[in-house]
């Protein structure tokens, strides 16, 4: 079984034991080989080859090519690619695969032959993740022995599979805050892409029953499809008690800084409060955001969280004034107390200690020493210097199908965590799972299904 694997520019040198050009080298009979993505561009003759090799130094073909091979969900991708004649004579089986680049696909019934539409073919195996729109996604065929994860660990399915290497996840995007002016949080999904009304869509789910049982609003935006580049918050902007959409734009901005762009809640989003341009450059995935009220203005502020690669040699933050449209700093950039960070961590800023300021949350989903999902909390009154926080808790440790908001479920005071798990639920909903700040997160007071379908 060869799954979840990728290829770039592999097998294109000729020496004595490599043929030019070979996607591929199959000897085994009964292969099955799926979800892996094959990248070459090197201007030759690529093919997949069945015929076995003897033993050096002669290296002569075997007659006897490998037979009853499956290839299934793959992405071939390259310039003049062929099927080396044994596929079809000796029984082996090519099925939804997608072929870009010139290449043959004689036998595959399901080809896909669209451009895969990769996220950047240039930046190695990560740019080999599909864009937003491209037709390998929800294309897959769901198939067993799937290993369980994808190429960079995302859990295995989330929905419908996908073609290749990497499931593509990250559709909706959480947050967490007050929309009708009932005084409880309210659960924000935000869907980004293969909307049905064509735009980015907004979700609410009612925060007044714990059950998050009801909508409050299920809403195309002024807002078109959005991809990944975009994260979303929910923030208060024009103090007329009602929720605004926040969506920051990282990258590929027509300013080339990263962006604000804010949806008016009180029209339901069908117009803008506000486009900015940041005093900071365009961010990528080394980068987290949180949007809250740093200075006691009653203005939200734009946190800008560097979780790695930064100067300092630990995670980041700087803060960007939401008064005059992000254009200056209320905090430079400060290294933490919190060494370099990635994906296992998801962040959100909530006044932990009750001193009027508002503190770093730091949610470590996995790796963790105490074999749980961990709460750590960094102290927003000394510039983040020192921790107010280090906890495990009820829940065990979680990877992609759960995100994480923070806020004040029960208007008690405490700043809980508010776990979404996304996909594979035992309801079949997506769910809520609220840790207690009133206890440092030791207690799961709320569990349960929500009104909305899973999500990815």
């Amino acid at each position: 079984m060869f799954r979840n694997n990728i290829s770039c520019n592999d097998g294109s040198c000729n020496t004595q034991y490599v043929v030019p050009g070979k996607f591929f080298h199959c000897e085994r009979d009964n292969l099955e080989a799926y979800n892996n993505t094959f990248y070459n561009t090197i201007a030759c003759s690529y093919r997949i080859l069945f015929a076995r090799f003897g033993s050096p130094p002669a290296v002569p073909l075997n007659p006897h090519a490998a037979s009853s091979c499956s290839f299934r969900n793959n992405i071939f991708y390259g310039p003049g690619m062929a099927i080396d004649a044994e596929a079809t004579a000796t029984g082996n089986l090519f099925d939804n695969n997608s072929y870009f680049g010139g290449l043959s696909h004689p036998t595959d019934a399901h080809a896909k032959t669209s451009d895969p539409m990769f996220v950047d073919r240039n930046a190695g195996p990560a740019g080999l993740k599909l864009q937003p729109n491209s037709s390998c996604i929800d294309a897959g065929l769901l198939l067993a022995n799937s290993g369980g994860r994808d190429f960079c660990g995302t859990q295995l399915y989330a929905g419908p599979a996908d073609i290749g290497a990497f499931e593509n996840v990250g559709q909706f995007a959480f947050a967490y805050g007050n929309f009708d002016r009932l005084g409880k949080p309210d659960l924000w999904a935000i869907k980004r892409w293969k909307t049905g009304s064509g735009k980015t869509e907004a979700h609410i789910l009612s925060g007044a029953q714990d059950s998050y049982s009801s909508f409050l609003t299920e809403t195309g935006t002024a807002e078109g499809e959005t991809n990944a580049d975009c994260e979303f918050y929910a923030a208060d902007f024009d103090h007329n008690g009602i929720g605004d959409l926040y969506m920051v734009k990282k990258r590929n901005t027509g300013s080339r800084m990263t962006e604000v762009h804010v949806l008016d809640g009180a029209d339901n989003f069908q117009s803008y409060l506000s486009h900015s341009a940041t005093a900071f450059g365009e961010t990528d995935s080394t980068f987290a955001f949180a949007v809250a009220d740093y200075n006691s203005d009653s203005v939200p502020d734009l946190w800008v969280i560097r979780k790695r690669n930064g100067g300092t040699g630990s995670t980041e933050i700087q803060i960007l004034n939401g008064a005059n449209g992000f254009s200056t700093y209320l905090l430079t950039t400060r290294g933490t107390a919190e060494p370099p960070t990635d994906g296992r961590y998801e962040f959100g800023c909530g006044d932990y200690n009750r001193d009027g300021k508002p503190d770093l949350f730091l949610i470590k989903k996995s790796g963790c020493d105490t074999h749980s999902t961990e709460v750590h909390v960094l102290d927003g009154a000394n510039q983040f210097q020192s921790y107010l926080l280090h906890t495990g808790t009820p829940m065990s440790e979680t990877d992609n199908s759960f995100s994480f908001c923070v806020g004040d479920y029960n208007s008690d005071g405490f700043v809980d965590v508010i776990c979404v798990r996304k996909w594979n639920t035992g309801t079949g909903m997506t769910e809520v799972h609220i840790l207690n700040g009133n206890g440092n997160y030791q207690t799961l007071p709320v569990e349960t299904g929500t009104a909305l379908v899973q999500t990815n």
